[in-house]
């Protein structure tokens, strides 16, 4: 039996239901959501490997093309065919993400991710190369 990456939620196998395809994509979609952290804030993918999460910023390229401001997922699920593929999800108002690289905590305000807590990005304020302005404090993806 197999199971998610984050969660560790296992999955169905193959004729344990006739909807086992559509109940583990919606595993995969609830372990990629539940406490979301993602690795970077990125255009494109810059790894691929079972459980990585990214958050797609304005200007997806490759793999994420057309999904700019999505958060994407990658599985690999091996039972009954292997299938390795990235997936997306497109936030609602209010999704809040936790950024690894960054050490940033964003909310999604309905049309673009910014900072939740000020206090987790003040180191960044003054560095115009990581899209913040002193003034607004907003964060361009």
């Amino acid at each position: 039996m197999s199971s998610t990456t984050n969660l560790v939620i296992e999955t169905l196998t193959q004729n344990a239901s006739g909807s086992h395809t559509n109940f583990n994509k919606a595993i995969y979609a609830l372990d990629a959501l539940s406490q979301m952290s993602v690795k970077s804030v990125s255009n494109t993918a810059t790894t691929n490997a079972n459980g990585d999460i990214y958050l797609v910023g304005t200007s997806g390229s490759s793999d994420f093309n057309g999904h700019n401001n999505k958060i994407a997922y990658y599985i690999v699920e091996t039972s009954p065919d292997t299938i390795a593929e990235w997936r997306f999800i497109t936030p609602k108002e209010g999704m809040q993400v936790y950024v690894q690289d960054k050490d940033w905590y964003l909310v999604y305000n309905g049309s673009s991710w910014l900072p939740l807590y000020e206090q987790s990005l003040n180191a960044h304020f003054l560095d115009p190369s990581v899209g913040m302005t002193d003034g607004t404090k907003e964060y361009t993806l």
